[in-house]
């Protein structure tokens, strides 16, 4: 079992993702973050834990974006005040932008949105997640993460 499995308190990686949302989303979720305050911030936290046991890597040669991708792309963009992510996977991309921007990710994937909810949430930036269909425009849910004290705060959103 993995160290966020044990954090989590499950023992099947299919319960990995529910487990993330329900502590992000919780009255407790500032404590759910301090276990995670020595962790490299500069990258991905979670990334390679979505990617192994998740992405379709064999089936469809699925990887996510990696940290020096997500850096050098900020660095060519610069600082703008409002960021799309389309198809942002666990956030590797955003994550690596202005902390001062407003961001909109869109995410088909299920699975994927509490990590890219905790990448977000962890550095306290404010985002607006949609689970979408980007070739069809059908939006199936709405998250925000508003800026909180230290760490954002996640919400689910009416759509």
């Amino acid at each position: 079992m993995t160290d966020l499995m044990k954090t989590l308190e499950v023992s099947d990686y299919s319960e990995v993702p529910r487990a993330l949302m329900e502590k992000i989303t919780s009255k407790q979720a500032n404590a759910f973050f301090e276990k995670f305050k020595n962790e490299n911030r500069d990258g991905d936290i979670l990334r390679d834990f979505f990617q192994e046991r998740y992405a379709a890597r064999k089936d469809l040669k699925q990887d996510y974006t990696p940290d020096c991708l997500g850096k050098l792309i900020n660095e060519l963009t610069g600082d703008s005040a409002k960021v799309l992510d389309m198809c942002a996977g666990t956030g590797a991309l955003t994550i690596h932008g202005s902390q001062n921007a407003e961001f909109f990710c869109e995410e088909l994937n299920g699975d994927v949105i509490p990590f890219l909810l905790f990448n977000l949430a962890i550095r306290n930036m404010k985002a607006t997640v949609l689970k979408k269909n980007v070739l069809t425009g059908e939006i199936i849910a709405k998250y925000s993460v508003a800026k909180g004290d230290k760490y954002g705060v996640v919400s689910k959103d009416n759509i």
